[in-house]
């Protein structure tokens, strides 16, 4: 799971400055300055004159030197997926890569990782990722479209001259460039679909880009009270009651090594069960190791909503996952990584949950999972605590009406930001990565995702790893 709190707070600048990181990274540890607006490699009546002074004024692009600029020169899909990591402050990742060219720990391995969690970047037919191929012009402009909210296209642009050669992936993102103005065509009005992009076509995009967002403008949506839409979808309200402390006794949790050499945490002075919480980031797992080795539980990610456009959409390997652990023998959960932004919408996911889960024998809680994503394009940037607690309540009310176990996960900073007494008569579950038990947070929690580091037998590579607390799930 995703746990993020960089913050940026407009969308312009934040777009825009993405670009720009993206245009001006030439090595990854090549650092480009410019003391002065004169390139000696930019000639004044060069097409692209225009966009290089429109960046480089606003600060948004520099030269590889104080005189050149190196218009000419590409870049790699590595280094545009670690630009715009670093510029989302480089939020920490679980998982493994998805994929197989792409080795976590690599010097843009968390990068690729966060990229294709969020879909910025997707793998090639071959499940590759190609990290060291030149970035292509259909790639670039896809790119944008997905940090820009992956706007619909109206349909009113003129075709390219090699409109076939357009990848069907790219064909909406190309259309929506070009009828706004962000891409125009090469020569006889082409697009050049597969060419490389070089610096001076990435600064002529970010120009059209930036103008674009200048003279459309983004238009303030309506503040709505949380609590009264609570309201008015059940009827009532949640009563606020005094917050539990934790009183767990910080010296009985022990991490005990097992036969593998994996390390589960255990608990001395209650009783325990030791779980794991997975997606498709694990691959293909083995259930039947996973539980000989004496895992207890799973909490399998069931779905998310998009942060851009709000789409309900379920993990790539939820049937699989949470069939095989069954099979196995374990008890199931399941969680849902949450976008919304309105209470109705937390409604909406749960109500997508409990049809998805119809049918299979989930013992352990359904859980609401709502992080910040703080990219320019996220719909969730500016949502307040309150929002996010009345979604929490609206989610779990949902899911305990449908005669399930409810849920909600925060780390420990989330935590202290949410109203928590409206949220005592819900399970708690604690992200907080500590070799001892979080003796310093204050709050009651029912379960603990103490690593995102863990290894279990029968997952290849680095798996979130908990220990479940709450006795009445226990049994």
């Amino acid at each position: 799971m995703k746990k993020r709190r960089c913050i940026l707070t407009k969308r312009l600048f934040s777009v825009a400055l993405a670009l720009a990181c993206m245009a001006t990274l030439i090595l990854p540890a090549m650092a480009a300055s410019s003391s002065t607006s004169g390139f000696t490699d930019v000639s004044s009546d060069a097409w692209y004159a225009e966009a290089v002074a429109f960046c480089w004024d606003r600060g948004l692009m520099e030269g590889v030197s104080d005189t050149l600029f190196d218009p000419g020169s590409r870049m790699t899909r590595a280094m545009l997926a670690t630009v715009l990591y670093r510029l989302d402050g480089e939020p920490m990742v679980s998982g493994t890569s998805p994929f197989p060219d792409v080795s976590e720990d690599s010097w843009y391995g968390p990068a690729i990782i966060w990229a294709a969690e969020n879909g910025i970047i997707e793998g090639y037919e071959n499940g590759c990722c190609g990290p060291d191929d030149w970035v292509t012009r259909e790639q670039m402009v896809t790119i944008l479209w997905r940090y820009a909210s992956e706007q619909e296209p109206e349909g009113n642009a003129d075709d390219f001259t090699d409109e076939s050669s357009i990848a069907s992936w790219a064909s909406s993102a190309v259309d929506w460039a070009r009828e706004n103005g962000i891409v125009t065509g090469a020569d006889g009005g082409r697009f050049l679909p597969k060419n490389s992009a070089q610096r001076c076509e990435v600064a002529m995009v970010l120009m059209n880009y930036v103008q674009y967002l200048e003279s459309s403008g983004d238009e303030a949506e309506p503040e709505v009270d949380p609590w009264e839409e609570f309201y008015s979808l059940f009827g009532y309200l949640p009563e606020k009651a005094s917050v539990p402390a934790n009183s767990y006794i910080p010296e009985a949790f022990v991490a005990e090594e097992q036969d593998d050499g994996s390390y589960y945490m255990t608990y001395s002075l209650g009783n325990y069960s030791v779980g794991i919480d997975v997606s498709h980031y694990q691959g293909t797992i083995d259930w039947q190791e996973v539980a000989d080795s004496g895992i207890d539980f799973a909490i399998i990610q069931l779905g998310y909503r998009g942060y851009s456009e709000g789409s309900l959409n379920t993990d790539a390997c939820f049937e699989e996952n949470i069939e095989g652990a069954l099979d196995a023998g374990l008890d199931v959960g399941v969680y849902f990584f949450s976008q919304a932004v309105s209470v109705q919408e937390a409604v909406e996911e749960a109500e997508y949950v409990l049809e998805e889960i119809r049918g299979y024998d989930v013992t352990y809680p359904v859980i609401f999972d709502w992080e910040l994503l703080s990219y320019s394009s996220s719909r969730t940037k500016d949502v307040g605590a309150e929002t996010v607690t009345a979604c929490i309540a609206a989610f779990c009310e949902t899911v305990e009406a449908a005669g399930y176990v409810p849920m909600f996960y925060a780390n420990t900073t989330t935590a202290y930001e949410l109203d928590m007494g409206y949220l005592t008569q819900y399970l708690f579950w604690l992200a907080s990565y500590t070799d001892t038990a979080p003796a310093d947070f204050k709050y009651h929690f029912d379960m603990w995702q103490y690593t995102s580091s863990g290894t279990v037998p029968g997952i290849s590579g680095r798996v979130d790893m908990n220990i479940c607390l709450y006795e009445p799930v226990l049994g």
